[in-house]
């Protein structure tokens, strides 16, 4: 008997043995930490950018059949900006399976493994050379501001924005691309009679000028009328009345001989026309020098200066 009972000790030993070490088992798969994954592929640079609060990028600790995922940076620290992906891999646990993107930071080289739903192709807060144009001058379309770009190609921020005007006039005279969540739109430099400096998209301005001249104490003529500002604005310079003191205005266009590149706003001009206000418009007129399309100095109205 006492044999029996010393059998039964020994069984129920080991069958607790046996039992502990299963639940020490069960319990290290069931904690989703242990992965496996498919080779690394090298693929094509591709541009990348995230929206995700959620999302992080990752290490790999361990080897390829068997590693957990370290934290390397959170996803929504790098919102504007863009992602470089260059290596792809497929991550399994159990019956799930993830691809996951090797991608690289424009912003501060930031790198890990990223989930590939949380990335989207295309590039954001990049920007490509600024290439100069022909100088024209445009006026507001719709609201919108005016701002300084503060970083490089790579990345950058939108800084100091200032509303445009309603009633200045803006000379563009370079345009670049900016990308912005995978989509591209046109900027331009501008200076305006406003004195803002900066780049604006496109499509807040269009084609135009304004009268930017004013004065007080201008008399009317029948062929020149005072406009509700005080000046008196003219069709030509040709039309300036000598014997009108006053401070005049005038719309130029492409056609015309205002400045010497036809159609944009000249500095010399907007100076002379601030020191107008205290000179007869013959005075204004005599001191107006401009060239015409052959390089030839010519005056005011046109005549070439020997």
């Amino acid at each position: 008997m006492k044999e029996r009972h010393g059998q039964f000790i020994k069984m129920m030993l080991v069958t607790a043995s046996v039992t502990v070490g299963l639940i020490s088992v069960a319990g290290t798969a069931n904690a989703s930490t242990i992965y496996h994954r498919s080779g690394i592929k090298a693929v094509k640079s591709t541009a990348m950018y995230s929206n995700s609060n959620k999302g992080k990028t990752y290490h790999f600790k361990g080897s390829a059949s068997h590693f957990i995922f370290k934290t390397s940076h959170h996803l929504k620290n790098y919102h504007h900006s863009t992602w470089t992906k260059t290596k792809q891999t497929t991550v399994k646990h159990g019956h799930h399976s993830s691809t996951y993107y090797y991608v690289k930071n424009a912003k501060n080289g930031a790198a890990g493994w990223a989930n590939a739903t949380y990335m989207k192709a295309g590039k954001d807060y990049q920007m490509g050379n600024a290439k100069n144009i022909t100088s024209k001058d445009y006026i507001m379309k719709s609201s919108g501001k005016v701002y300084q770009l503060k970083g490089n190609n790579s990345w950058f921020q939108f800084k100091e924005g200032k509303q445009l005007s309603s009633t200045a006039t803006y000379a563009v005279t370079a345009q670049r691309s900016i990308y912005k969540k995978g989509k591209t739109a046109i900027y331009y430099y501008v200076v305006g009679t406003d004195g803002s400096k900066g780049w604006t998209w496109h499509g807040y301005l269009t084609a135009g000028d304004h009268q930017s001249a004013v004065s007080t104490g201008v008399k009317p003529t029948s062929s020149n009328p005072v406009s509700s500002d005080g000046s008196i604005h003219v069709n030509s310079p040709k039309d300036i009345d000598p014997n009108v003191p006053g401070f005049y205005t005038y719309s130029e266009n492409a056609n015309d001989s205002w400045t010497a590149a036809g159609n944009k706003w000249s500095d010399k001009v907007r100076a002379l026309l601030a020191k107008s206000e205290n000179e007869t418009p013959a005075e204004v007129r005599k001191e107006q020098i401009s060239y015409n399309s052959r390089g030839q100095k010519i005056d005011w109205e046109g005549n070439v200066i020997k």
